[in-house]
């Protein structure tokens, strides 16, 4: 009988804080709406495209038939984006502004028959030392381009080339690797800025002090909370899942339920770092430094916003045990690699671990008041 009461307690609980949170436009908005904005910024920076194009500016000094032809050419070409300045010195003042990558420069010439009456000339790429790099890559383009047409001019085939292939497999786009890591993120602020902040609210108000006056002790509290955030990030990741597919075209190289589960899993464990915080603190004002001295690490150090390997080496294995870095592995390996859950063995022990150490340390420091 007293188990029986124990959990209907615990599931009454939950259902008035699952309400409170539905009417609380602050909590919707920050735990909905906040996260798709992020979604939408990184959307447009990663997905916008689906391979990656140069914005040059091309001037033809040399008016010839050869010349304008190239000059067309170029702008067929899907990995150039043109502008349509003709002036050297108006394309210089652009790239000063970073509106455009390069400059082809096609002098005076360009185009002419030689001696032996093909076609002949320099193309001149210009760029600054902020685009050094897409200004290489354009001459290499360039350089390539003209390989095929001196074949086709000359008719001689050079003695040694290079071929590629396709592999014939769908890669991911680097919106579908961003995604995971923006996911982590969303994870980290939903599980431990709402607690923190919902938390000192309740105790500033004294409804957590006439709680107190209840039967309901703490730990049936923090679970029925739990319960209620968990409702809280399903709704969150469902709808960020939901608008990557459709607007961005998201795709899981692996298990899809499998994601979402493990998602769930991480918001689960983040929930128990917000709930330690904001159930320890009296208000906002300790709760506030304190949950942004448990994020930050998290935030910059679990391969959110750039990946882990590219740390040094003793950094990576030292970061592998911040919480958050199994959660963001886990997500990509699942999205990238099509791992199954036996091979998230190590993510799933150090994601366990921590969820047992927070979730007792939740239940020992909550204070009421």
């Amino acid at each position: 009988m007293r188990i029986k009461r124990y959990f209907f307690t615990t599931w009454a609980m939950t259902v008035l804080l699952t309400r409170r949170y539905m009417r609380s436009k602050t909590a919707l908005f920050f735990s909905i709406l906040f996260p798709l904005i992020l979604l939408f910024v990184f959307g447009g920076l990663f997905g916008s495209s689906n391979g990656t194009t140069f914005k040059v500016a091309v001037i033809d000094d040399a008016h010839t038939s050869f010349s304008q032809q190239y000059v067309g050419q170029i702008s067929k070409e899907k990995v150039f984006k043109v502008n349509p300045t003709t002036s050297l010195s108006d394309a210089k003042e652009l790239m000063q502004k970073s509106e455009i990558d390069a400059i082809i420069q096609l002098p005076k010439g360009f185009g002419e028959p030689n001696a032996s009456g093909y076609p002949s000339g320099q193309a001149i790429v210009l760029y600054d030392q902020n685009s050094a790099t897409a200004g290489q890559t354009v001459a290499s383009i360039l350089g390539a381009g003209f390989a095929v047409t001196n074949t086709q001019i000359t008719r001689i085939t050079p003695p040694l080339t290079v071929v590629t292939k396709s592999t014939e497999q769908s890669g991911l786009t680097a919106f579908d690797y961003a995604f995971t890591g923006l996911l982590g993120f969303s994870l980290l602020g939903l599980g431990i800025f709402g607690p923190i902040n919902t938390l000192p609210a309740l105790k500033k108000s004294g409804a957590l002090g006439r709680l107190r006056t209840t039967p309901l002790t703490s730990m049936q509290f923090i679970i029925a909370y739990a319960a209620s955030s968990i409702v809280a990030g399903a709704l969150s990741i469902g709808v960020m899942f939901a608008v990557a597919v459709v607007v961005f075209h998201f795709r899981v190289n692996g298990n899809l339920l499998l994601f979402a589960l493990y998602a769930l899993l991480g918001a689960i464990l983040m929930f128990g770092f917000g709930m330690a915080v904001g159930g320890w603190a009296n208000d906002e004002k300790q709760a506030a430094p304190l949950g942004n001295l448990v994020s930050f690490p998290m935030m910059f150090l679990s391969g959110v916003f750039f990946p882990r390997f590219l740390m040094p080496i003793w950094l990576q294995h030292l970061t592998a045990f911040i919480p958050l870095s199994p959660v963001v592995d886990g997500l990509r390996m699942i999205s990238t690699q099509n791992k199954s859950l036996l091979d998230l063995g190590p993510q799933l022990a150090i994601m366990g671990g921590w969820m047992i150490a927070i979730y007792i340390i939740a239940i020992m420091i909550f204070r009421w008041e």
